[in-house]
């Protein structure tokens, strides 16, 4: 990122955090006049589609929706900002990981995040969700907004423990459903509930049904519904068929397992009608699973789970540890009368006889009792040495080993399906007298794929050897004039500008290329690759030249273009589409709200001026 992208506007973009089909995502900063600085997010219009007045609605919808919300477990917007055509949300920045980071960390360790902490998680999430249905508008009138995004991306863990619901992007408020477009599914399809997949009209169940899937994928560590393509995953979700999560994760309760039941009803009706009904059930059982649960749990094990921040790699590791309850020390005469601790002055002169002069008799007993006890610890450390002793030699030293031959870094080593990263010996350790499917991948290539027996103290040495894919594959060349311009790949920026060949597409897949050239038309077509056949893809581009400006008297007044704001008087915009019909209106406090219709032609510049008159 050069340094003159690095600013945009008042704010400094640090690095780029995800990028989606319509909006990039950055880590940034802003410093106040006093030099104070403070960390945001930035959600950003991607700029081959900032021009689009859909786009720009949904970035300023999504804002409108979320600056209501004032919430602990809402991360907050602070500014809707433009300069000029880069259009972007600011938002509160969340120092923690997403549920969807959580679940892949614990996959990789194999391990199960713990209920008490997946219960005060879930129940936090669904004090957010019962404080966004129920949120009213200015006007006092209940907003009805569902988030209809919830899924592991967007809930946040801090290092603070405290759990946030991000990006409402695809959110929608009562005011604005009759604006979504018929047919047109929004949302991860995988967390959909059965009537969003289906279209239909959604309230606030449908987010309750995708915080009943995200329960069940994290507690289980499996996924529910996903399967190959999206067509099958909406299947499954209104088939809605699934297991009880106790017969993957045995430790599971009954009664959560009752609980996710209900949210995950097909028919809205008889699911949990509020997100605060399915927190208060929830909280029941953590109150049974761990009484004394304290958010700081949560805290320590996302911290422990991933270890410190770059920011906080030099803090003392005492910080991150509970501090221990402090001892109390007790003298001599307390420890020997076994008495609770008491100020030392408060000793009788009889306690401190019967302490030192003990009878011999007692001493006696006392020896007697300490050689039994001295009899039964060397007898429990002997069985603990043998016990030692055939842990190694029948679990540790028994266990096999696998190294390969000609690894190189491109290369991806998965073993039983889990991808593995190469220890610094490069040699796996793994159970002895068990099978193993061995696949590494290479771009390009055919998966190598072995299946390994190993026997104990066994080291097998294995040497990959790879089919090309180059016929298989599918190649692009793509040609414009003028040449110099932007390839987008999935809506992903493609590294290298035209002339380009891009290689190793897969066959029968389809593929959105779009390019995008200053002053030209944005050209976008979707392809597909047969087998061994590559493609050429040319077009010459078509200039968009035309530019106009809206002024006003007074200036600073509101500006919409076919409903959509677009700023502020003086408004100018030099990317507008030629031969468009443009509905101007401008609105300000205080004064009479205009209208003006024009078109204008390819290289056309234009000024329209309005004169407001006073109410």
């Amino acid at each position: 990122m050069s340094e003159e992208s690095q600013k945009l506007g008042q704010y400094t973009l640090l690095a780029k955090v995800a990028q989606g089909g319509m909006a990039q995502v950055f880590k940034a900063k802003t410093v106040d006049p006093n030099g104070f600085e403070r960390l945001v997010v930035i959600k950003r219009i991607l700029p081959h589609i900032s021009a689009d007045p859909e786009y720009v609605e949904m970035l300023v919808d999504e804002a409108k929706i979320a600056v209501n919300f004032t919430h602990g477990n809402i991360a907050q917007i602070y500014d809707l900002g433009r300069v000029k055509d880069d259009y972007f949300i600011v938002m509160e920045y969340v120092d923690g990981k997403t549920f969807s980071q959580i679940n892949k960390k614990l996959k990789l360790r194999e391990k199960k995040i713990p209920l008490d902490i997946l219960l005060y998680c879930t129940i936090e999430t669904c004090r957010g969700l019962n404080y966004i249905h129920n949120k009213k508008g200015t006007d006092g009138k209940p907003m009805g907004v569902v988030h209809r995004d919830i899924s592991p991306q967007n809930i946040i863990l801090s290092y603070a423990g405290q759990i946030k619901i991000i990006d409402f992007g695809v959110a929608k408020a009562r005011n604005k459903e009759g604006k979504t477009e018929s047919g047109v599914l929004k949302g991860k399809f995988a967390y959909m509930s059965p009537e969003q997949s289906r279209s239909d009209v959604i309230d606030n169940r449908s987010d309750i049904f995708s915080m009943g899937t995200l329960l069940w994928e994290s507690l289980t560590g499996e996924r529910l519904f996903k399967k190959k393509t999206n067509q099958e995953t909406v299947k499954a979700i209104q088939k809605g068929k699934y297991i009880n999560a106790a017969s993957i994760r045995p430790d599971t309760p009954k009664e959560l397992d009752k609980i996710i039941r209900k949210a995950l009803q097909k028919n809205p009706k008889h699911r949990y009608q509020d997100a605060d009904d399915m927190a208060l059930d929830l909280e029941k059982l953590l109150f049974v699973i761990n009484p004394d649960f304290k958010p700081v749990y949560a805290a320590e094990f996302v911290y422990r789970l991933f270890g410190p921040e770059d920011d906080e790699k030099d803090l003392p590791d005492h910080l991150f540890v509970k501090e221990k309850t402090p001892v109390t020390r007790l003298n001599t005469a307390q420890i020997a009368l076994k008495k609770p601790c008491v100020p030392q002055e408060e000793l009788t002169v009889k306690d401190v006889f019967d302490a030192y002069l003990t009878p011999i008799t007692k001493i006696k007993k006392t020896v007697r009792a300490n050689l039994r006890l001295m009899w039964l610890f060397g007898f429990f450390v002997f069985l603990f040495v043998c016990g030692a002793i055939y842990f190694y030699l029948f679990s540790v030293a028994a266990k096999a080993s696998i190294s390969f031959e000609g690894l190189k870094k491109e290369m991806s080593i998965f073993i039983n399906d889990l991808e593995t990263k190469p220890p610094d010996s490069g040699i796996f350790a793994l159970k002895s007298e068990s099978q193993y499917n061995i696949r590494v991948s290479q771009k390009g290539y055919q998966d190598f794929v072995a299946h390994v027996f190993l026997k104990p103290f066994e080291h097998q040495i294995i040497k990959p050897k790879f089919n090309i894919l180059a016929l298989e594959t599918g190649m692009l060349t793509i040609k414009t004039v003028p040449p110099g311009a932007t390839v987008y790949l999935n809506n992903i920026k493609w590294k290298e500008i035209t002339p380009v060949v891009i290689k190793n597409f897969e066959p029968d897949k389809p593929y959105k290329i779009g390019l995008f050239l200053e002053k030209y038309s944005f050209f976008t077509k979707e392809i597909t690759f047969e087998k061994g056949k590559p493609l050429v893809l040319e077009h010459k581009f078509v200039k968009n030249t035309a530019y106009i400006s809206v002024t006003s008297n007074p200036i600073g007044a509101d500006v919409y273009i076919n409903g959509a704001f677009a700023g502020k008087t003086p408004y100018q915009n030099n990317n507008v589409v030629p031969d468009q019909a443009l509905n101007i209106n401008v609105k300000n406090q205080g004064y009479r709200q205009q209208e003006k219709k024009v078109q204008l032609k390819n290289g056309e510049e234009m000024t329209v001026n309005f004169e407001l008159e006073k109410n």
